[in-house]
């Protein structure tokens, strides 16, 4: 009765002792929103602590905190809420586009680099923004044997919405042959040819008529 009585009068004290009610009061909320926290990430699909590194991509700075699936069970999307970061699946489980989107004062945008890939995992567009929208595209086609058959690379200069006489829309493409090597270079500017390049397969400089006598890339 002695020690029982002891501990209650300690515990008694320790109650009406403004500092250490406060430490209960904190050692208290401190155990219950750690547990409203795992529930809280289990329902909306946030990795814990303990599932974290199962998770984590090939990249260390991307983490897919979301995820959805298709009804047939396929992955569709992820997303690093935290970086805005996201990767986009086709159905057969190729990557179909991956980048960012950051969150803006009005809207989301999507901003840096974004990726487009063709069903059977070729690269197929590359496209860059920023706050103001997209800042230049580049493009692929390929051959059967999966090399490059042609690449397009898009950009401008200056803003029409503020001086029309002096925007410049530029346009290079290249062409290339069956078995690699390039063909010819086109550079065009407010759809103008400006410039007009050309190699034979041997990666020498040809003449501009070279283009007409190629029968075969």
């Amino acid at each position: 009765m002695y020690i029982d009585g002891y501990y209650l009068l300690t515990v008694k004290n320790m109650l009406n002792n403004s500092k250490y009610l406060m430490i209960i009061l904190l050692i208290a909320v401190s155990i219950v929103t750690s547990g409203c926290n795992v529930i809280f990430f289990r329902k909306m699909n946030i990795p814990t602590k303990e599932t974290l590194s199962t998770v984590y991509n090939t990249n260390r700075n991307y983490v897919p905190h979301t995820i959805y699936y298709r009804e047939n069970g396929t992955k569709e999307y992820e997303i690093d809420t935290i970086s805005g970061y996201r990767k986009y699946w086709y159905e057969n489980g190729q990557i179909q586009m991956e980048g960012k989107v950051t969150h803006g004062m009005i809207k989301d945008y999507r901003d840096s680099v974004w990726k487009y890939y063709s069903d059977s995992g070729l690269l197929w567009a590359i496209e860059t923004y920023n706050v103001k929208g997209k800042v230049n595209t580049k493009k692929y086609l390929y051959f059967n044997n999966g090399n490059p058959l042609s690449e397009t690379y898009e950009f401008f200069e200056g803003d029409p919405k503020l001086d029309k006489v002096h925007f410049k829309f530029h346009k290079i493409e290249r062409l290339f042959y069956y078995k690699g090597g390039i063909l010819s270079e086109r550079h065009s500017i407010n759809d103008k040819e400006v410039k007009v390049k050309c190699w034979n397969k041997y990666g020498m400089r040809k003449p501009l008529k070279y283009l007409k006598k190629v029968k075969e890339f």
